[in-house]
């Protein structure tokens, strides 16, 4: 998208993966780690605001927040 149009402020908000059912509840399994791995994917692509969806916790805002600003 970036390259069709480099003005774009790009944003994304992706779950914490596909949520499963389990127990009677819906779960996610990604972990902090991975979510904010790809934050920084992300921000070299162009993404300019990195949020969080379904099945995030602060935990997964915290390592997103550190992996993008840093470096």
């Amino acid at each position: 998208m970036k390259e069709a149009s480099p003005e774009a402020r790009l944003i994304v908000q992706p779950n914490a993966g596909l949520p499963i059912y389990e127990g009677g509840k819906t779960v996610y399994k990604e972990t902090p780690e991975t979510m904010a791995a790809f934050a920084v994917q992300y921000k070299e692509l162009g993404v300019r605001i990195i949020g969080a969806c379904c099945g995030s916790t602060p935990d997964h805002i915290r390592a997103i927040r550190a992996s993008v600003s840093s470096g």
